[in-house]
């Protein structure tokens, strides 16, 4: 927890959860009874003073009707917060390679083919 003394960082986390609670037209006290979430425990999420637990923010998620893609960036902008930035983007790449694999796979099988040719020759 910050003490006094310390400035409250707006993220892109922050700034983006604020403007969704705002496009849905909802107070912070509505939201809190919606959720069961700690009205000023909402109110230092929507601030930067406090990053929420994955729990936390789910429940926020569940009861602020997001569409799909606005749950995606989200929870990418939650992911970049709590990881930072290059942990983050490293996670993706090494993801996405697993889920590319048998990609990847079939290349070196076409060009170990390609090379056994070549010398054969």
């Amino acid at each position: 927890m910050k003490n006094g003394n310390e400035k409250v960082t707006q993220t892109e986390f922050s700034t983006s959860l604020k403007k969704l609670v705002a496009q849905n037209g909802i107070s912070v006290y509505k939201l809190a009874q919606m959720s069961g979430l700690g009205r000023s425990s909402i109110q230092h999420c929507l601030s930067g003073y406090w990053l929420p637990t994955a729990d936390f923010l789910d429940k926020l998620v569940t009861n602020l009707y997001l569409t799909p893609k606005q749950k995606t960036e989200l929870y990418r902008l939650y992911s970049i917060q709590v990881l930072g930035e290059g942990e983050y983007h490293c996670r993706i790449q090494i993801h996405d390679f697993i889920e590319n694999i048998d990609d990847y796979a079939a290349v070196r099988r076409n060009v170990s083919d390609h090379l056994q040719s070549s010398t054969e020759i």
